[in-house]
């Protein structure tokens, strides 16, 4: 059985969509940072447009310092 997909068209030439859609990605970026802090979760945010690996690295690193104090 095929699961029907609903799409939508979003005209990105509206300056204020897009400025409206990038306030809500950061709030809810935030949002999830302060969560995670609050209970404990290491994170890191990394993006697969730019070279991630020395970042990756460097947060594990980190961390193992961090959790043998």
């Amino acid at each position: 059985m095929r699961k029907r997909v609903k799409k939508n068209i979003v005209d990105t030439s509206y300056r204020g969509l897009r400025k409206e859609y990038h306030q809500m990605a950061a709030d809810l970026m935030r949002d999830r940072s302060r969560l995670f802090d609050t209970i404990g979760i290491d994170h890191i945010d990394i993006s697969t447009d730019v070279p991630y690996k020395k970042a990756l690295v460097s947060f594990f690193a980190q961390r193992r310092r961090r959790l043998s104090r």
